[in-house]
């Protein structure tokens, strides 16, 4: 838990001095975001109320103790406590969506940023890569040291008009316990060759995480987030340096930590693609609006639960199987059934059959899942069929393998290269 002491106020109130609220924010380590404030916040003369009475989102900055700037965007007013026995204090709570430490940001849609890099558990071991050699010297204690390593170049690719990414290595200065211990971090950059908002970089930011969830069948949560400014600057020496804003903001896996990746268990490594990386991920990133965008949300939900057995689990993978065959075929009205055995025909022969028998009759199967989807999603209409759990746990992860593949192989990845072991 971090907390930070300050003091808060809307953003046409900073040289207002009355009208900020002491208060502190507290950062829970899963970056859910509360600012507790001493007092309420009133954005001006005629508004003479808490903002906490208003339904909706606002913006609000603060200068903490140790006088750095702080962005708390798409806050909403949780409560309002008066405590008559303690000299008639009133306290205000927001929760907030994002914070951003180190200046002012008058909303998270300005556009404002030039650059995001971002740390993701697991890129590390997906991209394995290692450096080279090169004699490298240190001080510890004021003794010198050498080791000999170099981390690996930057990897640059195009992922959209005025949009690059980059993987770039950093190591860490080498610990010195019981010999040299150097550990590498792999991230992932976002760079703009014009300024854009933080909603901007987030959202392509989500969707290449996407990417990652379906190559590792993984959870890969983001570890830390950095935005990079070129509205203020400063200068070392001969050198300018651009703002460095730190993001926090909630996680995605609050609730499904046991669901990590196994490092040894990728479907599909850097290395089996980067001879087309840059082409795989353009088209991945033609999927990021419409109907795609729908049916890999889907995939992912199964991907968060896929030890878990859930009726609706199974109802929602079904639909996603389905649009994703009447998207790639232009039809709009094909039936399910047709659906699913086409799917089932072009991407069975990629799936490793290690805990399960292979399914022997593919129209007994698809009819069998047909019947399961109707079942479900017209209660009472059908035979009220009752599966057995475990059955609908096959079809659940069967459904859900089959449209990964599918959706892996639309963006260019060759069949040789995909491989799931169910």
């Amino acid at each position: 838990m971090e907390k930070i002491k300050g003091k808060f106020f809307f953003p046409l109130n900073r040289n207002k001095k009355k009208k900020q609220v002491p208060g502190i924010i507290e950062i829970s380590d899963n970056g859910f975001v509360k600012l507790e404030l001493l007092g309420v916040l009133i954005e001006d003369e005629n508004h003479p109320f808490p903002f906490s009475e208003l339904k909706r989102k606002v913006n609000i900055w603060g200068i903490a103790e140790n006088g750095s700037k702080i962005s708390l965007l798409q806050c909403d007013a949780i409560n309002i406590t008066q405590h008559f026995d303690k000299m008639g204090m009133t306290f205000e709570t927001y929760h907030a969506r994002f914070i951003l430490k180190n200046d002012w940001v008058e909303n998270a849609s300005k556009k404002y940023f030039r650059k995001l890099s971002v740390s993701i558990e697991g890129l590390g071991d997906w991209l394995n890569i290692s450096g080279g050699i090169q004699n490298t010297i240190f001080e510890n204690g004021g003794e010198k040291y050498s080791y000999n390593y170099k981390e690996p170049s930057d990897i640059f690719f195009e992922i959209e008009k005025h949009l690059k990414g980059c993987f770039y290595f950093r190591i860490k200065k080498p610990e010195l316990r019981f010999g040299y211990h150097i550990e590498q971090k792999s991230c992932l950059e976002f760079s703009s060759d014009k300024s854009e908002s933080l909603l901007f970089f987030l959202e392509r930011l989500y969707h290449f995480q996407r990417f990652l969830n379906l190559v590792s069948d993984s959870v890969l949560d983001i570890d830390f987030i950095t935005m990079t400014s070129y509205h203020n600057s400063y200068q070392v020496g001969q050198q300018k340096y651009f703002t460095e804003l730190n993001l926090v903001y909630l996680k995605e896996n609050l609730q499904n930590q046991g669901n990590i990746s196994n490092r040894l268990s990728f479907l599909i490594h850097y290395k089996d693609l980067e001879n087309n990386f840059e082409g795989i991920i353009q088209q991945w990133f033609k999927f990021r609006t419409g109907g795609m965008s729908r049916v890999i949300e889907i995939i992912y939900e199964g991907i968060k639960n896929k030890q878990k057995v859930r009726n609706y689990l199974f109802i929602a993978v079904s639909q996603a199987a389905e649009g994703f065959y009447r998207i790639e075929k232009q039809q709009r009205h094909s039936k399910f059934e047709k659906a699913i055995n086409a799917l089932l025909q072009d991407n069975l022969l990629n799936i490793h059959f290690s805990s399960f028998e292979k399914p022997k009759d593919i129209e007994k199967l698809v009819q069998t899942i047909k019947e399961y989807r109707n079942d479900l999603t017209h209660i009472g209409k059908f035979k009220n069929l009752e599966p057995q759990q475990s059955e609908i746990y096959f079809l659940t992860n069967l459904l859900k393998n089959i449209t990964t593949l599918a959706l892996l192989k639309k963006t260019g990845i060759s069949n040789d290269s995909i491989r799931i072991t169910f």
